[in-house]
């Protein structure tokens, strides 16, 4: 039976000090070039906070019902409002109609957009467009939906240019607010 020195354990560590630094050294190094080569990414956050105005004729109401739904207040009386609505935003027809009415297709795709011929290219070969599979997995990777414990609902969008992710965070918190109303009608 073996038995464990400890001793004899830092012993040979110690010995080894130079090896293990040099292999730190070169883990640090890898890790830093691969982190300065990756784009520089920025993340757009839109809050949405519950209505808390108990006026049923208050127009701050009317104007913000689908943000108060959103957020989980419920108006209309059912239970898991704010997860029904989370799940509308999150859906494969919200977001493929959002990416059509916001021409987003040759912005998730622009590697594959020939501008000048004006068609889909890959490896200099032209290809179909991108499907709409395609372009929910392609969005849905760059959108983040959360719920806070105060109920309050975050709308986060990652992109490579800040003032685009904040565009698309905005109009996102804008266009679910419209649906979301709409439904209530």
């Amino acid at each position: 039976m073996y038995e464990v020195n400890l001793v004899g354990v830092f012993a040979v560590l110690w010995k080894k000090k130079l090896l293990f630094s040099v292999f730190t050294v070169i883990a640090v190094m890898i890790s830093v070039i691969y982190a300065l080569s990756l784009p520089p990414m920025y993340k757009a956050t839109v809050l949405l906070a519950p209505n808390n105005s108990d006026g049923a004729g208050s127009v701050l109401a009317g104007q913000l019902g689908g943000l108060a739904s959103l957020a989980g207040v419920n108006i209309s009386g059912g239970a898991g409002e704010t997860e029904l609505n989370i799940a509308i935003l999150k859906s494969r027809q919200f977001i493929n109609h959002f990416i059509k009415k916001n021409n987003m297709a040759y912005t998730l795709f622009a590697e594959n957009w020939n501008a000048s011929a004006k068609r889909w290219e890959e490896d200099g070969k032209e290809i179909d467009s991108p499907t709409n599979q395609m372009l929910f997995s392609a969005f849905s990777q760059l959108l983040q939906v959360k719920v806070d414990r105060k109920g309050l609902v975050s709308i986060s969008f990652d992109w490579k240019e800040p003032g685009y992710a904040a565009q698309i965070s905005n109009t996102l918190a804008i266009d679910i607010n419209s649906y979301l109303r709409k439904k209530l009608i």
